[in-house]
């Protein structure tokens, strides 16, 4: 039952592509990030894998030619809503990605470095 849960899961993630997808089950979701099958956003959410690295390449791409988002910008270049695009946003600040400066975010040295 719990393979059939977590396959379940990965194909949710994987339909909703860049949304996120509100977690019930946080031990599953513990289990699958573990394996590399998805990453959470917060507490509550996850994405796919795959998703989070077109939002990745999105964010360092944006970086490269303007030095800075806004959740704005970031929101309208995925094309999802604004909740999707913060999760996204913290979680890049959380992995030592970007920064957070007012209200908005630039890479930090690191990251601007291998982008």
């Amino acid at each position: 039952a719990r393979v059939e849960e977590a396959e379940r899961l990965v194909r949710d993630l994987d339909a909703a592509g860049l949304r996120a997808v509100k977690i019930e089950d946080d031990e599953l979701a513990r289990f699958l990030e573990a394996r590399g099958e998805l990453v959470r956003l917060g507490r509550e959410h996850a994405i796919s894998v795959q998703s989070f690295a077109i939002a990745k390449e999105a964010l360092l791409s944006e970086c490269a030619s303007a030095a800075e988002i806004t959740l704005a910008r970031f929101r309208d270049l995925l094309d999802v809503g604004r909740r999707d695009a913060q999760l996204l946003l913290e979680r890049f600040d959380q992995d030592g990605i970007t920064r957070r400066v007012g209200d908005r975010r630039v890479l930090r040295r690191s990251s601007a470095q291998s982008a």
